[in-house]
């Protein structure tokens, strides 16, 4: 019967220690490839009115998540750039961020997340970490991404 009992504490710690880490790793929500658009700041001349244009770019995402961790590439379709590899790429709850490079050597910091079964979200200058790390921090301008699940074949 001792031996039983020094054996419950240990065995309750195992099962509790289970049930957290458990937990902390949520389901795979952004498997699989993306396709959408993403805003930018205009290039060009600006119109009369001076109103604050934003160019739209198609891009493709592939994005794979293993235990909360993010790994994929991002393309955009109007450049002859190769797809680019995701950088930094994180889960934080129900968001995914992640640093993507682009052909003229700008980071963008994106973070998304699902609503409805879309991707949607917002980018700035990156990288991750702001102005210490040389992003652009408070002040940044927000671009909206928005995407839908290409279906698998």
């Amino acid at each position: 019967m001792r031996r039983i009992q020094g054996l419950g504490r240990p065995l309750v710690a195992l099962v509790v220690s289970a049930c957290i880490s458990v937990s902390a790793a949520a389901p795979p929500r952004f498997n699989g490839t993306w396709r959408g658009t993403f805003h930018g700041m205009w290039v060009g001349p600006q119109p009369n009115d001076k109103v604050a244009l934003e160019s739209v770019h198609g891009f493709e995402l592939r994005l794979k998540e293993v235990g909360g961790r993010i790994t994929g590439d991002f393309r955009q379709v109007d450049s002859t750039a190769p797809a680019r590899v995701l950088k930094n790429a994180r889960r934080f709850e129900d968001r995914a961020c992640f640093d993507v490079d682009t052909d003229d050597g700008m980071d963008m910091r994106w973070c998304v997340t699902l609503h409805r079964g879309d991707l949607v979200g917002m980018w700035n200058k990156g990288p991750e970490g702001g102005r210490i790390l040389g992003g652009q921090g408070i002040g940044a301008r927000l671009f909206e991404v928005k995407a839908k699940r290409v279906p698998a074949k």
